[in-house]
């Protein structure tokens, strides 16, 4: 297993038709790991899983995507579009216990 700050080793291209021209030979899932972990210097588990990678019919294409750099990148402020009207105090409801009232164009808030 992996160790925490250990460098993650990328499948290469060549790594990867080493592995398919082993798999070509032999249908052995398990000797073909064994074999090809100790001449790529790769782990059994992980050379094993994608002997299995490639059985089940996933192909791998290589290609990273390069990190885009952000800059001048400007900050978008959140702000409120509808701007209501709070309705003073004396203002009567048939509901009880309301603390606030914000009246908008359709609607009106009430806040409990």
């Amino acid at each position: 297993m992996r160790k925490k700050g250990d460098k993650v080793k990328f499948w290469s291209v060549s790594e990867d038709n080493i592995l398919k021209e082993y798999m070509s030979n032999s249908d052995d899932n398990v000797q073909i790991a064994a074999t090809v972990s100790k001449l790529l210097d790769r782990t059994l588990r992980g050379v094993y899983q994608r002997i299995i990678f490639f059985r089940n019919g996933q192909n791998f294409d290589h290609k990273r995507v390069k990190k885009v750099k952000k800059e001048n990148v400007s900050v978008v402020k959140k702000t409120n579009v509808e701007q209501g009207i709070t309705i003073p105090e004396g203002f009567s409801f048939d509901i009880n216990n309301v603390k606030r009232a914000v009246m908008f164009n359709g609607h009106v808030r009430l806040y409990f």
